[in-house]
């Protein structure tokens, strides 16, 4: 379980639900370039490691960068590790939707590995990828399969020939709501 953190952009909030989500046992944390919030998101996670509730080693971060960023993927890591405040690396970075064309997915992806290789990020990732898509990694991925692929399902948003064809190729499923 994690807190993903997508509206949340006033401190007074995110210190709310950072608390809340601590004390239940959270230490997955999820945001978005596009959610404009991991200077307070950090802001939070700072004042639980600096008053030892929790350290960075116990957390997991995840964020997401979008496709339209493509031609600045490094810097825009950057940016959100200063932001964060947290360190030098996230735990998880994904692709946030798929760029439209085959070979925008392929440059994001090399991108990702280049920033997995030098250590800003542990894991990569997808979000909102289809079989086709992932399939076409394939052919460029240096690191098949891929980790995750973060995907809204629920009883009302079904996706089960997507989560067959994870399952089968080894890749998790991180559902977000």
């Amino acid at each position: 379980m994690g807190l993903g953190t997508w509206k949340i952009t006033d401190a007074k909030k995110m210190d709310t639900a950072v608390d809340a989500a601590i004390a239940s046992g959270y230490r997955l944390f999820d945001t978005a370039v596009s959610y404009n919030n991991d200077k307070v998101l950090g802001a939070a996670l700072q004042r639980h490691i600096n008053a030892g509730t929790v350290t960075r080693k116990e957390l997991y971060i995840t964020t997401k960068i979008d496709p339209t960023a493509s031609n600045r993927i490094p810097t825009i890591l950057n940016d959100t590790l200063q932001h964060l405040g947290i360190g030098d690396y996230v735990d998880m970075l994904l692709i946030h939707s798929p760029p439209w064309t085959a070979t925008g997915r392929k440059d994001m992806w090399q991108a990702f590995e280049a920033l997995q290789s030098q250590g800003k990020a542990l894991s990569i990732g997808v979000s909102n990828y289809n079989q086709d898509q992932m399939e076409e990694m394939r052919n460029y991925s240096k690191s098949w399969p891929i980790t995750l692929n973060q995907v809204e399902f629920s009883p009302r948003v079904n996706k089960d020939e997507l989560l067959e064809y994870m399952r089968l190729n080894g890749i998790f499923l991180q559902v977000c709501l």
